[in-house]
């Protein structure tokens, strides 16, 4: 299989969203140092990701190194990459040379799982012929810490192991490294120690025995004039009182132990003024006031950048010191990040096939089954321009791992859908990733994939989520846990968290750090004035008023912590620990990366997105309770469920699966926990079947329809439903959470029969309905009486429902739509007999028009009023009625919004997709949401619009940055609106249950869905010891 293509230069999303800075970034020739200057380069200087510590972004360090006019810096946060990338990029755009790195702290006695524990400092003072007493060698409480720098490819991949070693034995959040890790991991490292405050005859031997290990054992090949080995100490001055004592004593170990010093400034901040921010975070992270802290703060400012001429007056009386930063530095600047090259992995792809033969085999067999009368020309030319980007591009392994994890949900019956901008893809509709048919709207694929992006496509697949964790074991089970990981969230401080936590290291009341967390919007452009503080009843001229203000203003957008993103994976060739560190997630049985998706995005890499979408569980399971309803009122005693106390039984005269038993365990599902629902496991088979209950059996037809025989045991919740002959109609609730809905007698209605404004004789135009019949044939309840054994049996799925049911879109005029999917909040039904939807795609507006961003945008009015014809609709040329026709000249989709700033203003489609981010990270810092505004308003004047048409289309595209929608994820949205929607109309009995069983989810609590679902005509049933199961039945 073909190496994937080299990833062109990128910027990191994040990074390109910054405003220019009033100091610009020197450019390498203009930084350089002049003629016979001193030279040094900044190896250990701390980001904001060294979390609570550091007190400066990364890209503010490298701003500040070319400023300075140093060799080079060093990002070395403790136990972490995970500021890095960002340095990465930062540091190509202002030409500052980056070195890779770590701090590391070594544990020399600990029992982490190693058997030699505390061995490690008696094996190095034995390995340097030391005389050391044993008792020194054992002591616990001795800690090392050292910094690590990668000088090339491999040495970039034994850090991130190594770091991932101490990361998977410890819980998250923790790193537990001993030094025997490191005499293991040490191939192309350079390795510097931090001595200890006190040195004692322990960390001096460990130093030299650390010294003879590296030496012996698989040291670098030496080059020329770059120094003698890579070990070093370093050494800091800390302006304590302390310096001449401590700089003696360590000139004075460096040359017993033969190991040279390296001058560093142990940085924390880019700039002094940064060190009031420094203070808060240390308090922050110690949970105590500024006043309170003591000797936890730095003794003073100097934690910062320093430059060349400081450093060498500093460090006066130690030159070699500084020249050798410089070396350590020219050593390591030739490895960077660039030389990382993301592989595909390849068990997708059938031995003797490229991945680009297999996709298009694959997506023309699913087009004939999407298109049993023919594919469309429309659509097979979209096919073919798909093809082209792609195999240009190198990504078809990536749709083929996307497949494959679809083909798996199929085969467990799992209901899944992707969407996003992959629904923009014909070709992900035909590999039935999607649902949305590229024949029925317009399709961007240049949103999803293009040459002008420059970035991985990015899928997002919803599964119900109940069993997701299936698909996830999966791709663990399959590609290994050194392949596959979760992509990492970076949880930054906002307005509020930083006010409070700010507030509290000040040692300001609860009542004033509340009142300021609530009264100011902290995103806003600009500062607090005093206006705004005396309406909260605060004292402008207080200095501690305005000290808390400045520090929330400097806080906003800090690294808070790492969490899990909630189903971005990471899939991989070879290892991914040699890529970016591994951690353990707070979740169990779940591994994260230490990088974010703009971390993945930047670096080329792709991922895939694992979601879980609570409708769709409650899709499926309303669609089997209708099947298994249907069947049993067709089959008459065949339907009937049978209990088996962990022993296979099958009744007579019913086809039942024995073979399910085989699948269902006594175990429960890790996710199904989460939610408060007893399901069996089918990931972990248990034969016996112990300590399960019950199993439920049900008829051989429901279960084929599946496709997978373990579905039918595992899909319900195998707990004893019901015995006897006789058939409930309505609703039995017979779970914990339902039974706030239930009373203790049974609520006298009419039948589950559907609410219609059809007379009881007249045909529904759902399917599987009975055939017409005329009154006569028709019992007390309204349904025809057709013997059973003559009643047709119709399994309801999804691609059974019919589409453009008017009947569906009577009832969501009339905002009929508790439980409906995306439109049963108060303000969708508000919106609702406004908009009056009558077909697809006004659900695919009504999707999209509810949403923040809209509404901002002063998006919703012009359109109500426009498709009403209170209001002409107006374009000043075709090339924008182009692009705003079928939304009646309003922007409601980011497409639009796009494809607007290039026909109108004149923007390349790069930098629509860059003015996509800027809207979409509006909150981020230094975001150039205000630049595009002025490009925009500009270029449209420039191009013969007028001055009040750009201002109002900016304002709109504006608006979205308050959340709005792609067009195709509404699109993905609509279909899950009218499938929900049509199952609550025709079968409001199932649906009710359903969503009962599926909680948590969606607006309403289960008594709210009870009391609809009565007022639709279904009897609630109270709970049943004899009958009832842990769901709610029918």
């Amino acid at each position: 299989m073909p190496e994937s293509p080299a990833p062109k230069p990128r910027r990191h999303p994040w990074e390109s969203f910054k405003a220019p800075r009033g100091s610009s970034v020197a450019s390498p020739s203009s930084r350089r140092t002049r003629p016979h200057a001193p030279a040094y380069a900044e190896l250990q200087a701390a980001t904001n990701f060294t979390f609570l510590v550091g007190a400066s972004h990364a890209d503010e360090l490298v701003e500040r190194t070319g400023a300075l006019g140093l060799r080079a810096l060093a990002v070395t946060d403790l136990h972490s990459v995970a500021g890095i990338v960002r340095a990465h990029v930062a540091a190509k755009e202002a030409g500052v040379p980056l070195v890779v790195g770590a701090t590391v702290e070594l544990a020399g006695d600990v029992s982490i799982g190693d058997p030699r524990g505390g061995e490690d400092a008696r094996a190095l003072s034995s390995f340097a012929n030391s005389t050391a007493p044993p008792t020194v060698a054992t002591r616990s409480a001795f800690r090392l810490r050292a910094l690590l720098h990668a000088t090339s490819r491999v040495g970039y991949a034994t850090l991130c192991r190594l770091l991932t070693i101490g990361k998977r034995r410890a819980p998250k959040g923790e790193c537990r490294l001993a030094l025997h890790d490191l005499l293991e991991h040490h191939e192309d490292l350079l390795v510097t120690v931090i001595p200890p405050p006190i040195l004692d005859q322990h960390a001096v031997e460990t130093i030299e025995g650390l010294r003879a290990w590296l030496n012996h054992r698989g040291r670098a090949p030496r080059a020329p004039g770059r120094g003698d080995d890579r070990l070093s100490i370093a050494v800091a001055r800390r302006f304590d009182g302390n310096d001449r004592a401590r700089l003696h004593q360590l000139r004075l170990l460096s040359e017993h132990v033969e190991v040279p010093l390296v001058a560093v400034n142990d940085v924390l901040h880019h700039a002094p003024e940064r060190q009031r921010l420094q203070d808060v975070l240390t308090c922050i992270r110690h949970g105590c006031t500024v006043r309170t802290a003591g000797l936890r703060l730095q003794a003073n400012a100097e934690r910062h950048l320093k430059g060349p001429e400081e450093m060498a007056r500093l460090f006066a009386d130690l030159p070699d010191a500084l020249r050798r930063s410089v070396d350590l530095a020219d050593r390591a600047v030739g490895f960077s990040l660039d030389e990382l090259r993301y592989e595909y992995p390849d068990e997708v792809v059938p031995p003797g096939c490229t991945p680009m033969d297999h996709l298009r085999k694959l997506t023309w067999s699913g087009a004939a089954d999407r298109y049993p009368g023919g594919v469309p020309e429309r659509v097979r030319r979209q096919i073919d321009h798909e093809f082209a980007l792609v195999d240009e591009l190198g990504y078809a392994p990536y749709f083929l791992t996307v497949h494959d994890l679809c083909v798996f949900a199929r085969s467990r019956g799992i209901l899944h859908q992707g969407r996003g901008a992959a629904a923009n893809s014909a070709v992900c509709y035909c590999l039935a990733v999607t649902a949305v048919d590229p024949d029925r709207i317009d399709v961007l694929f240049e949103r999803f994939v293009s040459r002008e992006r420059n970035e991985p496509p990015d899928i997002d697949i919803d599964f119900e989520h109940e069993r997701r964790e299936e698909v996830i074991q999966y791709i663990y089970r399959k590609y290994g846990r050194e392949r596959a990981a979760l992509t990492a969230e970076v949880i930054t401080y906002r307005g509020r968290s930083a006010v409070r936590d700010v507030g509290k290291a000040l040692g300001l009341s609860l009542d004033c750090v509340d009142r300021l967390a609530k009264g100011i919007d902290w995103w806003s452009s600009g500062t607090v004035d005093d206006r705004q503080l005396r309406e909260l009843a605060l004292r402008p001229e207080d200095p501690t008023v305005r000290l808390l203000v400045q520090l929330t203003r400097e806080l906003l957008g800090f690294p808070r912590h790492l969490s899990q993103h909630v189903g971005g994976f990471v899939i991989t060739r070879g290892p991914l620990c040699e890529m970016v560190p591994v951690e353990n997630a707070a979740m169990p049985d779940r591994t994260v990366i230490e990088w974010d998706k703009d971390d993945i995005d930047a670096m080329g890499m792709l991922k895939v997105d694992v979601l879980g979408l609570g409708m769709l569980t409650c899709l499926r399971k309303a669609m089997e309770l209708t099947s298994e309803w249907k069947g049993r009122r067709g089959e008459g005693t065949k339907g009937q469920r049978e209990v088996c106390n962990g022993r296979n039984s099958q009744p007579s005269g019913s086809a039942c699966v024995a073979a399910g038993n085989a699948t269902c365990g006594g175990d429960v599902r890790d996710d199904s926990v989460a939610a408060g629902i007893r399901m069996p496991r089918t990931d972990k088979p248990d034969e016996a079947c112990s300590g399960f209950r019950s199993i439920e059996y049900r008829r051989g037809e429901c279960i084929e329809q599946h496709g997978d025989v373990s579905q039918a045991a595992s899909n319900r919740t195998g707990l004893a439903r019901g015995t006897g002959n006789a058939v409930r109609t309505g609703v039995s609730l017979a779970d914990g959470r339902a039974a706030a809905g239930a009373n203790a007698i049974a609520r006298r209605s009419r039948s589950d029969a559907p609410r219609s404004d059809h007379g009881p004789g007249e045909a529904s135009p759902c399917a599987g309905e009975w055939p017409q019949s005329r009154s006569s044939e028709l019992t007390d309840s309204g349904r025809p009486s057709v013997p059973p054994s003559l009643r047709p049996f119709v399994p309801v799925s999804l691609a059974s429902i019919p589409p453009e049911d008017p009947r569906v879109y009577d009832m969501i005029c009339r905002a009929d739509t508790v439980g409906v999917f995306q439109i049963e909040s108060r303000a969708q039904m508000s919106m609702l007999p406004r908009l009056r939807p009558r077909c697809f795609y006004d659900l695919v507006i009504e999707v999209a028009i509810v949403r923040p961003g809209p509404i901002q945008g002063d998006m919703v009015h012009p359109y109500l009023r426009r498709r009403d014809g209170r209001e002409p609709v107006v374009f000043p040329d075709d090339a924008v009625r182009r692009v705003l026709g079928k939304t009646l000249g309003v922007p409601l989709f980011q497409e639009q919004a796009m494809s607007l700033a290039i026909v109108a203003a004149g923007f390349t489609p790069g930098e629509a997709d860059q003015l996509r981010r800027a809207i979409a990270a509006w909150k981020s810092r230094g975001n150039k949401l205000a630049y595009f505004g002025e490009r925009i308003v500009s270029g449209m004047i420039a191009r013969g619009y007028s001055s009040a048409f750009a201002e109002q289309c900016f304002n709109q595209i504006k608006g979205f940055s308050g959340y709005g929608f792609p067009e195709s994820h509404a699109a993905s949205f609509a279909l899950l609106v009218y499938a929900s929607a049509w199952l609550k109309l025709h079968h409001p009995a199932a649906f009710a249950a359903a969503l009962i069983n599926s909680q948590p989810m969606g607006f309403y609590a289960p008594a709210q869905i009870v009391r609809d679902a009565e007022e639709h005509g279904v009897t609630v049933l109270p709970i049943d010891v004899n009958r009832s199961g842990w769901d709610c039945q029918m």
